[in-house]
């Protein structure tokens, strides 16, 4: 079975990084060695492409409906999931996340793309992630309790002090979610402390539009 999870999570990641520029190889290894399943709740599961109207349901529990370019739904009604893989895959190689870097994520969700960025910052860097959803911060802290360079803190990241960072990933609900306005208003602050390889700001799917 785990010979058909790695080869799943291989094939998976040599699609993803296939959209990207490939300035990063890391990039495609950390995609290949984090299972999703682990951070998307028991099937079946709700999957959307980038292009769909809505969410399908997927026919069984089977993992291979995770190892494709889709969104997952985490909570519909509150318009949260796991991101696009090959949006972040292309972000994530735009900046460059090297071992070593301080990370500071705002929008861990579950833990899925935090545990990207915790694998290619090594054991030596740290990701401090935020999420303001109690109940998707506790599922990422037992998700990642393996990962000592990670800490997540169960609160906004947008309020009170962040520490000096190498880079930072930004992440909303809507385009035009108050959340992503007030990071757009810190931009400036944050990027007072960024290395010159600069931010990201990533946005989920906006089902209103």
């Amino acid at each position: 079975m785990e010979d058909r999870s790695q080869r799943l999570r291989s094939e998976f990641a040599g699609l993803v990084a296939a959209r990207t520029k490939g300035r990063n190889p890391a990039v495609e290894q950390v995609f290949a060695s984090v299972k999703r399943e682990a951070f998307a709740g028991p099937g079946p599961w709700s999957v959307a492409m980038l292009s769909a109207t809505d969410f399908v349901r997927t026919p069984d529990d089977d993992p291979a409906h995770l190892y494709q370019d889709v969104l997952i739904a985490l909570d519909p009604a509150r318009n949260l999931n796991i991101g696009l893989p090959s949006g972040h895959a292309i972000w994530l190689d735009a900046i460059d996340v090297k071992a070593g870097d301080h990370v500071v994520q705002v929008g861990a969700g579950t833990g899925y793309y935090t545990a990207i960025l915790a694998h290619l910052v090594g054991g030596a860097g740290r990701v401090d992630a935020f999420e303001i959803e109690p109940d998707l911060a506790a599922r990422a802290s037992d998700s990642l309790r393996h990962l000592p360079q990670v800490q997540i803190h169960p609160r906004s990241g947008l309020a009170g002090d962040l520490p000096t960072i190498d880079l930072a990933v930004g992440y909303s609900k809507t385009n035009n979610s108050p959340v992503l306005k007030l990071f757009l208003s810190r931009l400036d602050e944050l990027i007072e402390r960024v290395s010159d390889r600069g931010a990201v700001i990533t946005r989920k799917k906006d089902e209103s539009s």
